[in-house]
């Protein structure tokens, strides 16, 4: 327990201990990019790791085109990229977009308190990883033969990095390695067809999701020692994304439409004494039908940010703040596909990716006024 509070107050401490005023709209270039510098690496990277369209319908998150995985480490070249200023009045923020130097599509999986974003990108050679530093500079890299197959989904403050790999059989298993290269595998309780690891906290808490015998997807929240519990929104499928220092966990769950022959997904909050909270980021615009809610991240604070499909087809970020109050937050230049937020960091600064009007993705940033 004293561990656990020293951790906890260790993060507060970095929290408070950077300027809270992150943005002003007139903010020049120079100043904008310095006050990125609050930004831990997690949150989803659909680039790298997408279950099938048909098992999850209605996600908010359409997966990227390509066959080739992402396989992050920690070496690399590095290319530079001047930042540009979006301002947008409707959702109180400025919009930053970037792409990888020479990608055909670029995706993010978070950002951290350093001003580091994280993610992946295509060339005409492959997939790859980035990431992207807070003056704009860019280290890309690939995998140079650790264990087959490593889909990296959310790395913390301390370097800790969790994710999947797959087996022979294409049975997904989860791992942990640590900044030293250590690498913990592990699976939970009752996973049949694979246990995939999404989400990290500064303590090294993780959670994610496993497959039953019948393919059902159920929540599990591993601690630091290794123990595993898992857990049901209604049985139907419960997806967890993110958790909090504080051992708070969202994600998504399955629900039987009360009124059509269709499946919601809706967001869960779920406390560290097991308590669950469910909610919708926006009402549906075809109300009672239909609802797709996936939460991807959450920071000390209790704010989330995930992805809405709005039940055409087009994905909308949001931010949900402890208020309960949503933001719909859509970047400059989204196509018909839409806006994929997917990280959020102790100061509420947002990373996440937009799908332009060729289907193609790029990174941006959101810094609220």
């Amino acid at each position: 327990m004293k561990s656990r509070l020293s951790l906890i107050w260790f993060g507060l401490l970095l929290t408070f201990a950077l300027p809270l005023d992150l943005a002003a709209q007139e903010a020049p270039s120079q100043e904008l990019r310095t006050l990125q510098a609050r930004f831990t690496v997690g949150g989803i990277q659909p680039d790298c790791l997408q279950r099938p369209a048909s098992s999850l319908p209605g996600h908010g998150l359409a997966p990227l085109g390509g066959t080739h995985p992402c396989k992050p480490v920690l070496a690399g070249t590095e290319a530079t990229q001047l930042s540009n200023e979006l301002p947008r009045h409707d959702d109180n923020g400025t919009y930053i977009t970037f792409d990888v130097p020479g990608s055909s599509s670029t995706s993010v999986s978070g950002i951290n308190l350093t001003g580091t974003i994280a993610g992946s990108y295509c060339d005409a050679v492959g997939c790859h990883g980035f990431l992207r530093r807070l003056n704009g500079a860019f280290t890309t890299f690939d995998v140079p033969g650790t264990f087959d197959g490593p889909y990296v989904t959310a790395i913390n403050d301390a370097g800790v990095i969790t994710g999947a790999y797959f087996d022979e059989n294409f049975v997904s298993h989860s791992f942990l390695r640590s900044p030293n290269g250590t690498i913990t595998t592990f699976d939970a309780p009752g996973a049949v067809y694979g246990t995939i690891s999404w989400g990290i906290n500064l303590e090294g808490a993780t959670t994610g999701f496993y497959f039953d015998e019948d393919f059902v997807d159920h929540g599990f929240v591993r601690s630091r020692s290794g123990d595993i519990t898992t857990f049901d929104i209604l049985g139907l499928g419960t997806d967890a994304y993110a958790t909090s220092l504080l051992g708070t966990v969202t994600g998504q769950f399955n629900e039987d439409h009360p009124e059509v022959h269709f499946h919601l997904w809706r967001g869960f909050i779920r406390k560290v004494d097991g308590t669950i909270e469910t909610f919708d980021a926006v009402p549906s615009p075809l109300d009672p039908c239909c609802t797709w809610t996936t939460p991807s991240s959450i920071n000390l604070f209790g704010e989330i940010v995930g992805t809405d499909n709005d039940a055409h087809g087009v994905n909308h970020g949001f931010l949900r703040a402890r208020d309960e109050n949503i933001t719909i937050l859509d970047a400059p230049g989204s196509g018909p596909i839409g806006t994929i937020a997917v990280s959020i960091n102790q100061l509420g600064v947002i990373a996440g990716y937009y799908y332009d009007v060729n289907n193609v993705t790029h990174g941006f940033l959101w810094i609220r006024h």
